[in-house]
């Protein structure tokens, strides 16, 4: 799933390239939400979470990335991410951010996703994104 950078992503994306010291986030996190904030790219982790799934069983999860590569520049996650297994049926998820923040609504948004399509789990399931599913190109 191609990502699409906000605007807090997008202006680290830009420094980093024009050299300027750009502070390592101290954790990157994949979150999943049921729908997207009015204007995500301009939107808070706050406008984000709102839609956040709450499911029990859930939680953010750490992610890396493989190094940077083509052209344009792509980076992907470099492991499977396993959310669940849900203790409760939770809603349909159509969307992932990326964020800064373990839990709570302090940080920032730097990446959304939307799903090609939508994906229902039920009880004791999992929502799973094999390697290399999640993408962010900066062109």
């Amino acid at each position: 799933m191609a990502g699409e950078l906000t605007q807090a992503g997008a202006d680290r994306g830009v420094q980093a390239g024009a050299g300027e010291a750009v502070s390592a986030a101290a954790g990157m996190y994949v979150a999943l939400g049921t729908a997207l904030p009015g204007a995500p790219d301009t939107a808070t982790l706050q406008d984000f979470a709102a839609d956040e799934l709450t499911t029990a069983g859930y939680e953010r999860l750490a992610v890396t990335w493989e190094a940077p590569a083509g052209d344009p520049s792509l980076i992907s996650n470099d492991a499977a991410l396993e959310f669940g297994p849900f203790t409760a049926d939770p809603p349909e998820v159509g969307y992932a951010f990326l964020c800064t923040a373990a839990s709570g609504t302090v940080g920032d948004v730097l990446a959304y996703w939307t799903a090609d399509t939508p994906r229902d789990a039920a009880i004791d399931d999992y929502l799973r994104f094999a390697v290399n599913a999640l993408s962010i190109s900066l062109d």
